[in-house]
């Protein structure tokens, strides 16, 4: 017997192809009914036989490759539907359940740039439902063309026939675009006139140069990575001495010449994320990339741009973030030319805006399981699901520390951890801290219950979140830090908010104690509502104060002094 049902499917379900792969699914099927975007989730009406309806419901919880679906609900509807199965015009809300993160370049793209004769032969801004950026251009939802930077593009007949056609790869694929009506590739520096941008780009790197490249989240300043020279003059015009400094390349068949990574770690690097990746060095890279260290940070070219400059260099890059020592990556073009200058030689760059700042996501390999050092392009905003018994509680807005600094909401059962925002005492970046917790609230109708955070009164995160709990008529929260980092850990591994008390070690730079004193290596009996203090190392002087956190090998000569 036929019948109509309603399934919602919720999760990070937008801008990952989810209504193409369910029309697929359905027209498969012979099922009748619609598909649209709901704002905070995908809506599917589907009329068949049960035995239709349940082989859907199995395809709804997989998902397209790139979705992560959270749960599918399916409840009886009273409507009929005859004939085809279509997608229907998406509505507006907030997006409580997410975007995905941006994709790095797939495999069908890559080779429609590489190929002669077709429409996208060496354009930079290639794309499709399967790769692309996705939260670097979102400005709205639901998430729609006209609601990313990408809204003013007009699409051309022959893009508008891929973006129509349910069957195409580039359905409803937002950023879709191609040299006739897409956003163009610019070059600003030492080149010939008329020259190819990516041809003036290369000429310039070939020569020593210091290049300045748009990538997704920002800008990334590149020179060639086997050039110690200018490693040497990239270092002194940033002010970035001994910082190691994160490589690119091709494929990893292009840096399996000077590096060793393991099976788990070109897993990592093959994901669609596309994180700098922490590999041991073999040799034939200059000390000066990673100096005293093994280990370099190396990633994939994960834009066509990038892939297309690798292809015509044929050498691994120096790939750095785009800003003067201590600010934030430089994200508009204007901005670039301006604050770069003095840096960069040469600007590679396209006229599609950047909606947000996203620095390149760090990760590495530590006992066989993937460790996030730094959570940016390609992870943000993707939630991280919390121990059961987290769901009931109220939703908090939780401030975070002043170095690396984050935000990071629960609510529903859920983490929404912010992307990487620098340190806060920085230049600028008090202000971009400021700027994202605005954006998150438009965006993903953050409505907490209570703000928590740091007890120190002197962090600027504090102050921030004092002010928006102010502004919110919310309660303040304070946190001893030490117990907010065992806490974190208590979360990771999986334990539920009643958990009985754990003994916790935290080993973590300075952070002030309920005595009023700075702490360091602290043991202590908690839960995550109480903590109470175990023992410590011996207490001994910060030299340098509040320098000892950020340097910690002061700390170790205090400790070696005593």
């Amino acid at each position: 017997m036929r019948a109509t049902e309603r399934m919602t499917v919720t999760g990070s379900v937008q801008g990952v192809g989810f209504r193409p792969f369910v029309w697929r699914k359905a027209h498969a099927l012979a099922l009748a009914g619609q598909v649209r975007n709901r704002g905070d989730h995908v809506e599917v009406l589907a009329t068949g036989t049960k035995a239709q309806r349940d082989s859907l419901m199995d395809a709804l919880r997989e998902g397209p490759p790139h979705a992560h679906v959270d749960s599918v609900t399916r409840t009886p509807d009273q409507r009929f539907f005859t004939g085809s199965f279509t997608i229907a015009t998406s509505e507006a809300g907030a997006l409580h359940s997410g975007i995905v993160p941006d994709l790095a370049l797939c495999p069908a793209c890559r080779a429609d740039i590489n190929t002669p004769g077709t429409r996208r032969w060496r354009y930079a801004l290639t794309c499709c439902a399967d790769c692309g950026p996705r939260f670097s251009i979102v400005t709205g939802f639901p998430y729609d063309r006209a609601n990313t930077t990408m809204a003013p593009y007009t699409l051309c007949p022959a893009c508008r026939a891929e973006y129509e056609n349910p069957a195409d790869r580039r359905f409803h694929a937002e950023p879709v675009a191609c040299p006739a009506c897409g956003p163009r590739l610019r070059y600003t520096g030492p080149a010939t006139p008329g020259e190819d941008p990516l041809y003036s780009a290369a000429r310039l790197l070939r020569s020593g140069g210091i290049l300045a490249i748009k990538g997704t989240g920002g800008y990334h300043l590149a020179c060639l990575a086997t050039d110690t020279a200018a490693i040497a003059t990239l270092r002194a015009r940033k002010h970035r001495p001994t910082k190691p400094l994160a490589v690119m390349v091709a494929d990893t068949a292009a840096a399996s010449a000077f590096a060793a990574p393991s099976a788990a770690e070109l897993h990592l690097l093959h994901d669609a994320a596309a994180p700098i990746v922490t590999v041991r060095t073999t040799a034939a890279l200059p000390e000066s990339l990673a100096p005293g260290l093994d280990r370099v940070g190396l990633m994939l070219a994960y834009t066509p741009l990038h892939a297309l400059l690798l292809a015509q260099i044929g050498q691994p890059l120096v790939m750095t973030s785009g800003n003067r020592s201590g600010a934030p990556q430089v994200i508009e073009d204007a901005e670039a030319l301006h604050d770069l200058a003095g840096i960069a030689d040469g600007w590679l760059y396209h006229d599609r805006r950047i909606a947000r700042r996203l620095d390149d996501s760090v990760c590495a390999i530590v006992a066989g399981h993937t460790m996030t050092l730094r959570r940016g392009r390609g992870l943000a905003p993707r939630r991280l699901p919390l121990p059961a018994g987290f769901e009931t509680l109220p939703p908090v807005l939780a401030m975070g520390g002043d170095l690396k600094a984050a935000f990071c909401l629960t609510q529903n059962g859920q983490a929404l951890l912010s992307h990487h925002l620098g340190d806060l005492q920085a230049q600028g970046v008090e202000e971009t801290a400021r700027q994202a917790l605005a954006d998150y609230r438009t965006l993903f109708g953050l409505t907490p219950a209570l703000v928590a955070v740091d007890a120190h009164p002197d962090y600027i995160s504090h102050r921030l979140g004092a002010a928006l709990s102010q502004q919110m008529a919310l309660p303040l929260h304070t946190v001893w830090h030490h117990h907010a980092h065992i806490a974190a850990c208590m979360a990771e591994h999986g334990l539920g908010p009643d958990t009985a008390p754990v003994i916790g070690l935290a080993l973590d730079g300075t952070g002030l104690g309920p005595d009023g004193t700075a702490w360091g290596c602290e043991a202590l009996l908690c839960d995550y509502r109480t903590a109470y203090h175990a023992g410590r190392l011996a207490r001994v002087p910060m030299p340098g104060a509040d320098r000892a956190a950020r340097e910690p090998w002061r700390m170790l000569l205090a400790h070696l002094d005593t």
